[in-house]
C-alpha cells in the first residue's frame, strides 16, 4: 500500500514518482521536446535556406565524380539549365572539355536515380571554366646567389689612371666585406 502512494500516473506521461514535481519543463523535455531532425527539416523550410538542398546535390554529385577531378573543382553551380564547373587551375579546363558528354550522362542518370536532385536531369549544357580566385599565384624566386665569397680581394691595381684605381680599390673593399 505504501508503493501505491509512492508512484502517481501523470497523463501522457505515465506512471512517475509522487514526489516528482511536474512542471512544463519536465513534461517538454520528455514528450514534446523535437529531435535534430524536426528541427533541421524546419530549417531547411524557411525561405533563406532554400538553397541548401541544391547544393548538397552538389556535393553528393561532385563525390561521384573520380579524386582527380573532384579535386580540380573549386565549387559548382546551376544557372538556366546550364551545369557550371568552376576549375582552380586553368589546365583541367582541356580535360572537362574532352568529358562534356560523359559528366552530362552522368548528371542525367544522377538526376533519375536521386528524387531530390530531380532539377539536375534538366541540364542542357554543361559548362567549365577556370576561377580567377581559384588560379596559382606565381611566386618571384629570389634570383640572388647565396655563396661563400672565394675570393681574397688582394690584386695588384697597374694602372696610371685616377679614377681606375680607385674603381679598383672599392672592388676590393667590397670582396673583402662579402667573405665573413
Amino acid at each position: 500500500m505504501l508503493l501505491r502512494r509512492s508512484i502517481r500516473y501523470v497523463h501522457g506521461i505515465g506512471f512517475v514518482p509522487a514526489s516528482a514535481q511536474y512542471d512544463t519543463a519536465y513534461t517538454c523535455y520528455n514528450h514534446t521536446m523535437k529531435h535534430s531532425s524536426d528541427i533541421l527539416s524546419h530549417l531547411f523550410l524557411q525561405p533563406h535556406f532554400k538553397s541548401l538542398p541544391r547544393y548538397r546535390c552538389f556535393r553528393t554529385f561532385l563525390s561521384l565524380l573520380k579524386p582527380t577531378w573532384r579535386d580540380a573543382v573549386a565549387f559548382v553551380y546551376m544557372k538556366e539549365r546550364t551545369f557550371y564547373f568552376v576549375l582552380r587551375h586553368p589546365g583541367f579546363k582541356m580535360e572537362f572539355n574532352y568529358n562534356r558528354d560523359l559528366l552530362k550522362s552522368l548528371l542525367t542518370a544522377f538526376a533519375q536515380e536521386t528524387p531530390e536532385c530531380r532539377f539536375m536531369g534538366e541540364t542542357e549544357r554543361v559548362v567549365a571554366f577556370a576561377g580567377k580566385l581559384y588560379t596559382q599565384p606565381h611566386e618571384e624566386e629570389n634570383t640572388v646567389p647565396y655563396y661563400r665569397e672565394s675570393a681574397e680581394g688582394d690584386f695588384e691595381i697597374r694602372t696610371e689612371d685616377a679614377e681606375l684605381k680607385k674603381r679598383f680599390s672599392s672592388i676590393s673593399e667590397h670582396i673583402r666585406c662579402n667573405q665573413s
